[in-house]
């Protein structure tokens, strides 16, 4: 009997040994998905995330989340940001493909550039009373995104039918990519966009600018492939580079005499356009001096036919288009300087800027680089 029960007792020892050890190994799962290791943090600032987890909390004594530092992980549904971080980074997050939502603590004051960007899976977003500073294109190529949700104590930013706005409407942050509706009429409180506001908007068919904007940055309307038509209003005098590159179906585009530089790239991409302006305005003359650049697409499709010489593009002198007041340029101009100056945060020009290129040799992406530039950004 006694040799029995040290048989039982022996038993439950070994079982409870047993589910102990499952115990501690699930606990060290847990404590593996979110352990410090898999930081890099320089102070206050985390660098690099390199773990794998679905779902990850970053430490509380954090204040930035530096340049790139999720970028590219492909693993990554949801993140826990702690009030303590204060700044979001350029490209904090760019590429992260499985990021599902991403709810932004009332400590964040700064998102920069490009913070989201390329983040394919991305339908659920809010932010916290103090958010206030947005960089350009921080939601660029989230197609799954249709509106931003902030907190009723936000005293700097709203987003109304898809679109981010600062709180009094008087500047265009971002048109959100997932946006449904295909016409677009700007408030007439908007005296500025910000570069690559539109960007990518696929659904965007038709859009009226606001008679109070004075300028067309850099990139603005880029790759909105099914915009139409554009009437660029009195108020504007600058339309900046590839503020509509490869907008591919656009058709018409009428510039009156107000504008005073228009960059030599605005339109790139886009085939199908006819400027239409008056004789002796910049817009005619660039109408006539424009060379259309055809898209990849286009370029190998047109290797099977019989090369014709370039044409140059139809110029419509402008004719019955209403007549208004053209307001002068009162105001500060923004920060993205005069057209051929400035560099774009997502894409830089092909000119002087470029220090390295990629090209593909054999099997390998390599990157070549001017040993020259002593500098490098």
């Amino acid at each position: 009997m006694k040799k029995m029960g040290k048989i039982l007792a022996g038993i439950l020892l070994l079982s409870f040994v047993v589910i102990t050890a499952g115990i501690s190994a699930s606990k060290v799962e847990a404590t593996e998905k979110t352990a410090i290791s898999d930081f890099q943090i320089n102070g206050t600032t985390l660098v690099k995330y390199q773990g794998s987890a679905s779902t990850v909390t970053i430490p509380d004594d954090i204040e930035k989340i530096g340049e790139g530092a999720f970028a590219g992980n492909t693993t990554l549904v949801s993140v826990n940001i702690p009030s303590s971080v204060k700044t979001i980074g350029y490209n904090a997050f760019a590429d992260c493909t499985a990021l599902e939502h991403i709810s932004i603590p009332n400590g964040t004051t700064t998102i920069e550039d490009a913070a989201f960007s390329g983040c394919i899976n991305l339908s659920k977003v809010s932010f916290g009373k103090n958010v206030k500073s947005l960089g350009s294109g921080i939601f660029v190529d989230c197609p799954r995104l249709q509106k931003v949700d902030i907190s009723s104590k936000n005293e700097y930013l709203v987003c109304a039918s898809g679109v981010l706005y600062d709180k009094d409407k008087t500047t265009v942050i971002e048109m959100l990519p997932g946006r449904t509706n295909k016409t677009y009429y700007f408030p007439s409180t908007v005296t500025s966009i910000y570069p690559y506001a539109f960007w990518g908007v696929n659904s965007l068919e038709k859009t009226v600018l606001s008679q109070s904007l004075h300028e067309i940055p850099a990139y603005a309307f880029s790759n909105c492939a099914s915009l139409t038509g554009i009437e660029i209003p009195y108020s504007v005098y600058q339309i900046d580079i590839k503020a509509f590159e490869n907008c591919t179906n656009l058709e018409e585009a009428i510039i009156h005499e107000s504008v005073s530089d228009i960059h030599s790239t605005a339109f790139d991409g886009c085939d199908k356009v006819q400027i239409i302006a008056e004789e002796g305005t910049i817009g005619y003359e660039f109408a006539q001096n424009r060379t259309p650049v055809i898209s990849d697409t286009e370029a190998t499709e047109s290797q099977e036919e019989v090369t014709q010489p370039i044409q140059q593009p139809n110029v419509i002198p402008e004719e019955n288009i209403q007549q208004g007041v053209t307001p002068g340029n009162e105001g500060t101009q923004d920060n993205t300087g005069t057209a051929g100056d400035y560099v774009p945060p997502l894409e830089a020009p092909n000119d002087s800027y470029i220090i390295g290129e990629t090209r593909t040799i054999g099997n390998n992406a390599m990157v070549i680089i001017d040993s020259s530039r002593q500098i490098v950004h």
